[in-house]
């Protein structure tokens, strides 16, 4: 990765001065992640209530992180990381529905409640490439503004849904479970797409010239997969938002 981004570097710094002042930081980032804000939803009628409740999964990032610095202003960044992402629904739902009783021969409705719950963690590593603005606040704190383009490749994924249902009639509904052990896998109707790239806005702030902490927030589009055509708990999306708080200690 060192050497492809040097040579990124000697192609930028052609374009600049020779009088440009130039510093170069190298270090490693720690740091954790969340995917889209989490949300409620509800609906309720004469017959039932559904709630659904959405929230992302803290997952962790680590990685190498080269900082190229241009006179006073600018700034380029990029690295290398390893981070989880993923999304944690869950699904609450009571009220009435119509039963089919084969016994009596008769169509009846009977109170049921169910709770359901879907995950999706993705495992996968990151190239970004940002270009930033940097400002001074003090002498000894920077902070930079940047955007830029990140790659995603996605190592493997797995999903999961999980419902109980429980009901006056105990024969209409069983517990219901299914997973995808692997998204990404090539064999399923329509696996996860490798590569899943996004946009990236970053903050970062520059404290005593060692240690920098950063926000990012990441936007791509929607991912869709499917293990089997067109059957609901086969089925999952993902969207491709994500935040990232991370810290960084550059080599002295």
């Amino acid at each position: 990765m060192r050497p492809i981004f040097t040579l990124f570097l000697v192609f930028i710094l052609s374009s600049f001065p020779g009088e440009s002042q130039i510093t170069f930081r190298q270090g490693f980032d720690l740091g954790i992640t969340a995917a889209q804000a989490p949300y409620i939803k509800s609906n309720k009628n004469d017959k039932y209530t559904f709630r659904e409740y959405y929230y992302p999964l803290l997952g962790f990032t680590i990685g190498y992180r080269p900082q190229l610095e241009i006179g006073k202003h600018l700034r380029i960044i990029s690295g290398v990381n390893y981070n989880i992402v993923g999304t944690r629904l869950r699904v609450k739902s009571k009220g009435y529905q119509t039963f089919y009783d084969q016994s009596t021969n008769t169509i009846e409705d009977t109170y049921y409640e169910s709770n359901g719950v879907r995950k999706q963690t993705f495992h996968r590593v990151s190239i970004p490439i940002i270009f930033g603005l940097n400002y001074h606040i003090g002498e000894k704190i920077n902070q930079t503004i940047g955007i830029g383009y990140k790659v995603n490749y996605f190592i493997s994924g797995k999903y999961r849904t999980r419902t109980n249902y429980e009901s006056e009639k105990e024969s209409m509904y069983p517990l219901y479970e299914y997973e995808i052990k692997n998204v990404t896998d090539p064999d399923h109707y329509h696996p996860v797409q490798r590569f899943n790239n996004q946009v990236t806005i970053q903050l970062t702030t520059l404290f005593k010239e060692r240690y920098q902490i950063g926000i990012d927030y990441n936007i791509g589009v929607r991912i869709y997969y499917s293990e089997h055509y067109y059957w609901e708990y086969s089925t999952g999306n993902y969207i491709n938002q994500d935040l990232c708080l991370t810290f960084t200690y550059f080599i002295p």
